[in-house]
């Protein structure tokens, strides 16, 4: 063996990365006769751990450590690939002790590889079932329980007992609670995604998503099944999303965390569907949702509150008119915001309630801040932008002349941004330059005073904007001529 920097070699380049801590660990592991049998490798590993921490570790030789704890060379290249070996089964046992979901996961049929008497197996198999039943059923925990039941049927089918004829019963019902499970997560989360895509229905998922009447579904798989109908509807039905969120309500502590966040997207999405509808039931119905998720812990994203849905909670509290409720929200949970979201998303929701509860000169600072903050962000740069322009509308009558020039400055400042933003859709292009288009003719008009025609103008106008199918703030816009028609020329006069 020629003399070469041994500490150059993979083995004590990984023995190098242990803490000192997990290097004691080691030496232990392989003391315990259940690991390791042969005595001498523990003495060969403390003499190498003494070469670690001396200066000249990066020159040992075979011959040293051979001299450290009396071997020949031939010996310690062997022991020193046996403890390899042993390192390698060191690192699998502390990994598993790091993550004891994994460690619970480990195949039963370890256990009977291992030849164990069977009636250590039978505990063991008792154990596992009973841990699993603690925890909420998913499709982890049915496919484990499968793989322990058909570990248990395999071994005890050629033994004699009294219920050999019943033995794969259970064995056949978890097959068939895993399988429909599976296959309506599947039909879910095709049928959600087309449905936000505009995309035709995926009938491939839909087969056999009805369990036959022997199966008895646990409330989990109940759940994705009434979800699954709720999807299916043409339209949002009013009644199937209440049903469907009394239902996830009354079960939640049953459901994992990860099944819980796609039932109640799935009930928000169509929720929120339904809001365009225009039925307003649909309003109550997504403020209701959005409550229990911020309750249930549902909003958050990486250990921070997700910053759309605190916009959109904020929104539809203020929609319902519940503006004293989406103040407190906006104050309260504003903290719990990633910081480079809160500093703008705060100040803008606190905007848009102010902006709603008719203290305007309050949003238009608040608007006009986040504008200034922020004037390349997509969404600030549409909705701040929007927002702002709409605040100086309504308090038109007590701007000054600087913010009056600076309301109409926002029409070419709007109309630029929106045409050279390279990450807007066309989509989306389009319903916010009409909207920039119709809302500037609208302000022209407000200002004209006298002539008869002006009222003509103002009903070609709202009519242009009911014909329109894109048109960014519709609602606000078409409420805002009616109001100008009402009161007549000169209302800005």
């Amino acid at each position: 063996m020629p003399r070469q920097a041994l500490f150059d070699r993979a083995f004590f380049q990984a023995l190098g990365t242990l803490s000192s801590r997990r290097q004691r660990d080691f030496v232990a592991f392989c003391t315990l006769r259940q690991f390791n049998s042969n005595a001498s490798l523990v003495a060969l590993l403390e003499a190498i751990f003494m070469r670690l921490e001396e200066t000249n570790a990066h020159v040992t030789t075979v011959a040293d450590l051979g001299r450290d704890c009396g071997m020949k060379p031939s010996t310690v290249e062997k022991s020193i690939s046996q403890l390899f070996s042993r390192l390698h089964d060191f690192t699998l046992v502390h990994a598993c002790l790091d993550h004891r979901d994994q460690m619970h996961q480990l195949p039963h049929e370890a256990w009977i590889k291992a030849d164990l008497p069977p009636d250590q197996v039978d505990r063991d198999f008792r154990r596992r079932l009973k841990k699993l039943r603690q925890l909420p059923v998913t499709e982890a925990t049915l496919h484990e329980e499968l793989q322990l039941e058909h570990s248990r049927a395999q071994r005890l089918a050629n033994q004699p007992r009294k219920d050999q004829g019943t033995l794969f019963d259970r064995h056949l019902d978890l097959l068939d609670q895993y399988y429909h499970l599976a296959r309506l997560k599947y039909a879910c989360a095709a049928i959600n995604t087309a449905r936000i895509f505009g995309q035709a229905q995926p009938s491939a998922y839909l087969r056999e998503t009805h369990p036959a009447p022997s199966v008895e579904l646990p409330p989990v798989a109940q759940a994705y099944q009434l979800i699954l109908q709720m999807l299916l509807a043409d339209q949002p039905q009013p009644d199937i999303v209440s049903q469907c969120l009394d239902f996830l309500v009354g079960e939640d502590a049953v459901f994992h965390r990860e099944d819980r966040m796609d039932l109640f997207g799935y009930l928000l999405n169509t929720g929120v569907r339904g809001m365009a509808t225009g039925n307003p039931r649909f309003d109550q119905l997504v403020e209701d949702i959005y409550g229990v998720m911020l309750e249930k812990g549902l909003l958050e994203q990486n250990g921070f509150l997700s910053g759309i849905h605190y916009k959109n909670l904020i929104s539809v509290k203020v929609r319902n008119g519940h503006l004293v409720a989406a103040a407190e929200l906006a104050e309260d949970y504003g903290g719990q915001l990633a910081p480079e979201e809160g500093q703008f998303l705060v100040p803008y929701c606190k905007g848009l309630v102010a902006f709603h509860s008719g203290e305007l000169r309050r949003a238009i600072q608040a608007f006009a801040a986040v504008v200034e903050a922020a004037p390349e962000d997509l969404f600030y740069g549409l909705e701040a932008r929007s927002m702002l322009w709409k605040a100086y509308f309504e308090a038109y009558e007590s701007l000054d002349a600087e913010e009056h020039e600076e309301m109409l400055r926002l029409y070419d400042s709007f109309r630029v941004y929106v045409a050279r933003n390279q990450q807007l859709s066309d989509y989306h292009r389009a319903g916010y330059q009409n909207f920039i288009r119709l809302f500037n003719r609208l302000i022209r008009l407000s200002e004209v005073t006298g002539p008869d025609e002006v009222g003509a103008e103002l009903e070609a106008l709202r009519e242009e904007a009911k014909g329109m199918e894109l048109v960014a703030n519709k609602k606000w816009l078409l409420g805002a001529i009616e109001k100008k028609i009402a009161a007549g020329p000169g209302l800005f006069g």
